[in-house]
């Protein structure tokens, strides 16, 4: 490495119109313009730690293997959709010879890490092949199911050259230089003698100057609206908190007001299960925190919020079961995993079906081997009522006289658990709704999203439209309508006998549902009147051309009884071609 270090490079020996990110990379390039020097004792020291973070950088959902018990031939590994990509770091430098054992232990590692069935493994180390070393690797690798791969000196420097705040935070003491920032920062966020927007200046360079020297996490700020200034500490990776751990200490005091109370709820759900929480100002006294990088002090009065610490993995595959009296299955309905969180006492995940609407809640305490499930329901927009369907039988099996169970993979993580009351009311009533829409839309091939509120004029639209496209007859009564018609189509049937006298008439016209203000088209409705009598409203003009129009006012005759049925759109152009002309032939 270079004698100097990052605090000798003065950005005054670049021109002013460089601005600050070309002065990041001139620093980078100045700093490692020469390779580390991979065997200085000192980087021998924090070897693993100082790669292990540079993998973590490079794949942010990377996990660093605790090896107290034995890595297993892997000190990090990344899962991605083919499997697990796993790193074996050794810090060896001159030569990888049989002489000094180093191949025997290279070879134990990949037996080792072959057992975890990876899809690809890495040996990272600061050493270049010769062709003689890449063809014994390539030799030991040979005989294994996955591709091996070396990553060399080269690979590193290049890395490494691309974040310098790791080297220097491990080598060079830049831990020393995070402290004084993050103190600088606070100083700045107290002072506004010069202006918010001074203030804001200062606080985002020393927060670059911050996040190029801190490999672990970087400072974000915002400005509200009334100029106050929130500060928050982020991770540059998953894991950075197990690296460098920040730590709450002190004692929290809530109020005993029922809000008080809830934040304290809050807040122990975090520690026992790793969820968020967050508490305004004014609701706690006497805390104080500690970390890395100097970061300590006294939050008395200040707001807070802690983040879930969430579990990554292999996606749960759970289910609810539903159990009667006789402990017969009546229901059984997937869940998706969304979120896993754990804490000091156990875990809670959050789990939903496929459209969102049944939401569950599930806690486990380990240390009491007990669990709790909360499950709520609230209809999406827009959801197809087809696709509720599952989940609305569901719901109305989750009755008081029934009990449930949670599987995973299709075995119970416990013993039943008793419901104890009706999970919705009116459940029946809902579902029988959901699948008279559904029938709906399949006979007509028109989907749109179920309804949130249903009025009463709704409700009898839907009960018509579902007695229709199941065959029925829906007979009723009619008073008056109207007819349009040529002058030279009244001498002809079926005009001259509705005005001469009455005859039964057929309209087919196109029908449409009518929900919440919309329409949507359903089928053909033939209206069949028994009898119907016409006459010519205002007669016929002296001298009209047969091409004139002329209304016919229709009322009922000796019978005012109409029958009303429902022809598919698929039957209807197979039997009559054309589609009907939309004449109404009753109110």
């Amino acid at each position: 490495m270079p004698a100097f270090s990052a605090q000798d490079i003065c950005p005054a020996e670049l021109p002013a119109w460089l601005g600050q990110s070309m002065f990041r990379r001139w620093r980078i390039e100045r700093l490692f313009g020469n390779r580390i020097d991979w065997s200085d004792p000192r980087v021998r020291a924090v070897y693993e730690d100082m790669v292990a973070v540079l993998i973590n950088r490079l794949n942010p959902t990377s996990q660093r293997i605790d090896g107290a018990g034995g890595d297993g031939g892997r000190d990090v590994q990344v899962s991605i959709p083919s499997g697990v990509v796993i790193y074996q770091l050794k810090n060896f430098t001159g030569r990888l010879g049989a002489a000094q054992n180093r191949r025997t232990q290279v070879k134990n590692s990949l037996a080792e890490a072959a057992k975890n069935d990876p899809t690809l493994w890495h040996l990272v180390v600061p050493i270049d092949p010769t062709p003689g070393e890449l063809k014994w690797f390539e030799g030991l690798t040979a005989g294994y199911g996955f591709e091996c791969s070396w990553l060399g000196m080269t690979w590193l420097d290049g890395h490494m050259a691309a974040m310098p705040d790791i080297y220097r935070y491990y080598i060079e003491g830049a831990s020393e230089e995070t402290i004084n920032l993050l103190r600088e920062f606070n100083a700045e966020k107290a002072a506004f003698s010069q202006g918010l927007q001074d203030a804001v200046d200062r606080l985002r360079d020393i927060s670059i100057r911050f996040n190029d020297a801190s490999p672990h996490y970087a400072v974000d700020f915002s400005v509200s609206s009334d100029g106050s200034i929130a500060a928050s500490l982020n991770q540059k990776y998953i894991g950075a908190t197990n690296d460098a751990p920040i730590v709450l200490h002190g004692q929290m005091v809530f109020p005993d007001t029922d809000e008080g109370r809830l934040h304290a709820e809050s807040v122990k759900a975090s520690f026992d299960y790793g969820t968020t929480s967050s508490v305004p100002a004014g609701l706690v006294s006497g805390l104080s925190i500690s970390g890395p990088l100097g970061i300590s002090g006294n939050l008395d009065g200040a707001g807070f919020r802690l983040q879930a610490a969430r579990v990554d993995g292999v996606p749960l595959e759970l289910a609810i079961r539903v159990i009667d009296e006789n402990g017969l299955t009546v229901g059984q309905i997937p869940l998706i995993d969304q979120d896993k969180t754990r804490g000091q006492r156990g875990a809670q995940v959050e789990l939903a079906d496929a459209t969102g609407a049944l939401k569950a809640t599930l806690r486990v305490d380990v240390l009491d081997r007990q669990s709790n499930l909360n499950l709520k329901f609230s209809q999406p927009a827009d959801v197809l009522p087809g696709a509720l369907l599952p989940v609305m039988q569901i719901v109305c099996r989750l009755r008081r006289e029934n009990s449930m169970v949670i599987l995973d993979r299709g075995n119970p993580l416990g013993p039943p658990m008793e419901i104890g009351l009706d999970f919705i009311q009116n459940a029946e009533e809902v579902l029988d709704m959901t699948r008279k829409i559904d029938e709906i839309q399949r006979y007509a091939g028109v989907y749109f999203g179920l309804p949130t509120k249903l009025t009463g004029e709704d409700l009898d639209a839907i009960y018509e439209a579902h007695t229709l496209i199941g065959g029925a007859t829906i007979t009723g009564t009619w008073s008056r309508a109207t007819l349009a018609a040529t002058v030279g189509q009244l001498p002809s049937y079926p005009f001259s006998d509705l005005i001469s006298g009455s005859v039964s008439l057929t309209v087919r016209e196109e029908y449409f549902l009518q929900l919440q203000g919309r329409e949507y088209p359903i089928g053909i409705l033939q209206k069949n009147a028994l009898s119907a009598h016409a006459d010519i409203v205002g007669g016929v003009p002296d001298g009209a051309a047969p091409d004139a129009s002329v209304e016919l006012l229709l009322q009922p005759g000796s019978n005012n009884e109409i029958q009303l049925t429902l022809i598919s759109p698929d039957v209807f152009a197979k039997s009559f071609g054309a589609p009907p002309d939309g004449q109404s032939v009753s109110d």
